[in-house]
């Protein structure tokens, strides 16, 4: 287990290639993902107060449930990740579901990371959207760690985004991009659009 301090700011198109070729500059690359993800939820939809975030990842043919202590959007969470020899998803679901989750948050993203000495960066594409995510590398003191964090946003020019205005980023993903549906009913919803079965295919499916 450790301890995640980490923001988030919403970006456009021109903004991502910029920041792209300052990281490629001066971070090291070490990472060029498809992430595809599915969050767990006892609701109906998203509840921001949730003290547990949890969500299965499959990340380059990696697969991994990662449970994060904190409501989303707080700047400090503890996180536990469990990996996996290969593809538990079908298993985790009915795990879940017995639990007592209702919901399934299913998201995409395609990622660039970079990291230098104190953060991790990673550039994110969700459909048509853009974000960046900086991480703190080190976090012995939480104060030392955000305030780390804070300066490389301000390298960037940008404003990490506040913790109301990162749930509203949350909910516009989960309208436009995200794909949401009854627990129970997994996995037909992801194979019914050409879209989503296209993405299970190629990562989860590792067709």
């Amino acid at each position: 287990m450790h301890k995640e301090v980490e923001l988030t700011a919403e970006i456009d198109k021109k903004q991502y290639e910029t920041i792209h070729n300052y990281l490629s500059k001066n971070l090291k690359k070490t990472a060029s993902e498809r992430l595809f993800m599915i969050r767990f939820h006892k609701g109906d939809k998203l509840n921001q107060h949730d003290p547990l975030d949890i969500r299965y990842k499959w990340r380059n043919g990696n697969n991994k449930l990662v449970v994060k202590k904190g409501a989303l959007g707080s700047q400090s969470r503890k996180e536990f990740n469990v990996s996996f020899a290969g593809n538990e998803l079908q298993n985790v679901v009915p795990l879940f579901m017995l639990l007592g989750y209702k919901t399934a948050n299913a998201m995409y993203r395609e990622i660039e990371r970079f990291e230098n000495k104190t953060i991790e960066a990673a550039l994110a594409k969700a459909g048509p959207y853009y974000f960046i995510e900086v991480e703190a590398l080190s976090v012995k003191i939480k104060k030392e760690a955000l305030a780390t964090v804070t300066a490389f946003f301000k390298k960037l020019n940008l404003k990490p985004l506040s913790k109301n205005d990162y749930h509203k980023f949350i909910r516009r993903l989960d309208r436009e991009v995200n794909l949401n549906f009854p627990l129970e009913q997994f996995p037909h919803p992801l194979l019914q659009s050409p879209e989503w079965k296209a993405i299970v295919e190629k990562t989860v499916l590792g067709k």
